[in-house]
């Protein structure tokens, strides 16, 4: 993964960092989902299992502070951090509006789990439409 046009050593281990919290999240998804349909899990060990998937979608979101600390480059920061915002803001944008329809037209809320999909595509987005934009290419 390259992030914003560039490959530098603290992209690798951000890189890094997010294969192993994704490879921990499909593992504990699947273990979660199973124990949830095939037990009769309740009360609070339900809620702490229903959970615990959320755990390595949040170190996503730490590896990407600690990426924001590690890189040197200025400009690759300024870039995430852009990026960051666009995603923030654009999640936002899409919640207000969805929550104003909910409340008073009764249409339905969104799918579970579209918020980090919109998320991360927004943020993926900024980041390739700045990449595009620069016009000093990477010489790495």
């Amino acid at each position: 993964m390259i992030i914003c046009g560039m490959s530098t050593p603290a992209s690798k281990r951000y890189q890094r960092r997010v294969i192993g919290t994704t490879t921990v999240y499909v593992v504990v998804l699947v273990a979660a989902m199973y124990l949830v349909r095939h037990t009769h899990l309740h009360g609070w060990v339900l809620y702490a299992i229903a959970v615990l998937p959320a755990l390595p979608l949040l170190g996503t979101l730490g590896a990407l502070g600690v990426y924001l600390q590690e890189e040197k480059d200025e400009y690759a920061r300024l870039v995430t951090m852009r990026s960051l915002l666009a995603g923030t803001a654009t999640l936002l944008a899409v919640l207000v509006v969805n929550d104003f329809l909910r409340t008073m037209s009764g249409a339905g809320a969104l799918p579970p789990f579209w918020d980090w999909v919109i998320f991360f595509l927004s943020f993926g987005l900024a980041q390739m439409v700045q990449t595009m934009r620069n016009p000093v290419r990477d010489d790495a």
